[in-house]
């Protein structure tokens, strides 16, 4: 009981959440499309953000990321590189216009 209530006290990803879809407008301009990480609570100094596998930085407010076509994995991880969540979402990109379409 006591585990459960610490560990709804430390921040998880609030958003995306696991399983998003994401579709990216190629009418809107790719800086106006970041994608907003965020946290349930303030995460714990030396948290960071993982995107697959690689370092996004410190697991702070007002992060946007620049999203890319794919599958991808989102991880927040603790100072010591343990990971206390992960999501995995999909960002689709337009299809190009098909000439005589």
């Amino acid at each position: 009981m006591i585990q459960a209530a610490i560990k709804k006290d430390l921040a998880s990803i609030q958003y995306p959440t696991d399983g998003t879809l994401i579709a990216l407008d190629p009418d809107i301009p790719p800086h106006y499309q970041r994608l907003p990480l965020l946290l349930t609570a303030p995460a714990k100094p030396g948290w960071q953000w993982q995107m697959d596998n690689q370092s996004l930085g410190q697991a702070v407010s007002n992060v946007f990321w620049l999203p890319q076509p794919g599958h991808h994995r989102l991880s927040l991880v603790d100072e010591k590189g343990k990971e206390n969540d992960m999501v995995e979402f999909e960002v689709k990109a337009p299809r190009g216009k098909v000439p005589g379409r």
